[in-house]
């Protein structure tokens, strides 16, 4: 394994887009959050194939294990997550955050984050951005509608 601290990226790779209209929302977008506020790279919500890569900073923890950090890294030490930001127009204004789902850190299956580690450098979500209603995934992202592998794992 690499030694730490160590960067990977995160691919999310995003499929089933839930499209441009939710509720009272229009022009229906997803980025990711940034520090406390800002929405990155939003991109349209009903794209086919939604990307984003992310960088995540690996550190010790103080229990011997890992943690992750990084200005899109959110959470407390153990319950770490990236935020994905669903924004849309309401009665035409401008675009404002409705929902945000949470791809939690540490469901990366170990083997996957040591092979990031010791040199792939990347570990790929792939998720269904609707739920199981149709409308933008949203809160914790469940196994379902997440899983998790290595670049070779998705057809990038």
């Amino acid at each position: 394994m690499s030694q730490l601290p160590a960067r990977i990226t995160v691919m999310v790779a995003g499929h089933t887009p839930p499209g441009r209209e939710f509720e009272r929302f229009t022009g229906i977008r997803v980025g990711v959050q940034r520090g406390k506020a800002d929405v990155v790279d939003p991109r349209s919500a009903d794209a086919g194939g939604i990307r984003f890569e992310i960088p995540v900073d690996v550190v010790p923890a103080r229990d011997g294990g890992l943690d992750f950090r990084g200005p899109f890294v959110h959470g407390r030490p153990g319950d770490r997550f990236l935020y994905l930001v669903w924004e849309g127009r309401e009665n035409g204004g401008d675009y404002r955050g409705f929902r945000r789902a949470k791809l939690l850190l540490k469901t990366v299956p170990s083997d996957i984050l040591t092979a990031a580690l010791a040199g792939v450098g990347v570990v790929v979500a792939r998720l269904s951005l609707s739920d199981d209603r149709g409308g933008p995934i949203c809160a914790g992202v469940r196994e379902r509608h997440l899983s998790w592998g290595l670049p070779e794992d998705t057809d990038r």
